[in-house]
């Protein structure tokens, strides 16, 4: 079928594209309603910083971008111009250094399972793992192989969830 370039996005290859895009849209609305909903919702909040500052948590800041992120990729994805996610991306890689540092010094508590903290370390390097390999897929602007590697990242996202939220 001879379709315009504006309309390439129609040709019957990028359909699991539109496919991921419309599963992102709805998982992200997911994780965006869970972390930003009130903790009076009977939602979770990671846990509580060990000493009240009024800040957020490093936990809960880093969530903050990944749920800003995982927000904007449907639209990266249909753009097919996946550099602006990667961005975030990054940024939301580089959260994990403040997580680690108020882990590692007790200012922040696992709100489940406390006492599993190199459990949560485990998941929390593979989490990162599959964040650094989207980002170099969104990169290099590869589509299919960001949209697979989104999934994994979802995924990890859930493993942790479930043993630690």
């Amino acid at each position: 079928m001879n379709l315009p370039s504006s309309f390439h996005f129609l040709r019957p290859g990028w359909w699991g594209v539109h496919l991921v895009a419309i599963a992102t849209v709805a998982g992200a609305g997911f994780v965006a309603g869970l972390h930003h909903a009130e903790p009076s919702a009977g939602h979770h909040d990671h846990g509580a910083p060990a000493a009240s500052t009024g800040a957020a948590n490093p936990v809960q800041a880093e969530m903050r971008l990944l749920s800003s992120a995982l927000a904007t990729a449907p639209a990266s994805f249909a753009a097919g111009d996946l550099r602006p996610f990667e961005h975030q991306l990054h940024a939301v890689h580089a959260a994990k250094e403040k997580t680690e540092e108020a882990l590692h010094h007790g200012t922040y508590r696992l709100p489940k399972n406390a006492d599993k903290l190199e459990r949560f370390a485990e998941l929390d390097r593979d989490f990162h793992a599959a964040l650094e390999k989207l980002a170099a897929h969104a990169a290099k602007n590869e589509l299919a192989a960001a949209a697979t590697a989104y999934g994994a990242v979802l995924g990890a996202c859930n493993g942790c969830h479930t043993e630690f939220r």
